[in-house]
């Protein structure tokens, strides 16, 4: 089998997680990353480099090795088609420094804190 390339993922493969937030380029534009399946893998496409990451069996498999999964200031939104918010948010974690920090999930508005995940005020 030949490697998945990034061109393969995005021309075949299915989104099921991403992520974006505010990085750190010149440009101050949102970095984007994402976790794709395609034939039954997982493979993560991160913006801090230019090659595909995986196969790996799981999403939590992913979050495992990038930590894709914590939710800190930096983060704008999270967005998983295949999964409700409450599904999403037993695989979160937050590592804020602020006491709390709003974020779309899924589209909608959210709070993270070191107690937890709730749908924003």
């Amino acid at each position: 089998m030949e490697p998945v390339t990034i061109d393969t993922l995005e021309r075949l493969g299915e989104v099921v997680y991403e992520m974006e937030w505010l990085g750190e380029g010149a440009e101050n534009e949102p970095d984007v990353e994402r976790i794709y399946r395609y034939h039954g893998q997982y493979y993560a496409v991160l913006s801090f480099q230019f090659e595909v990451a995986g196969p790996y069996p799981s999403l939590q498999d992913v979050f495992t090795d990038y930590t894709l999964n914590i939710v800190n200031e930096m983060v704008i939104s999270l967005r998983a088609p295949d999964l409700s918010a409450a599904e999403l948010i037993t695989m979160l974690s937050y590592d804020g420094i602020d006491d709390e920090h709003n974020f779309l999930l899924n589209g909608d508005p959210y709070t993270g804190s070191s107690k937890g995940f709730q749908p924003a005020k």
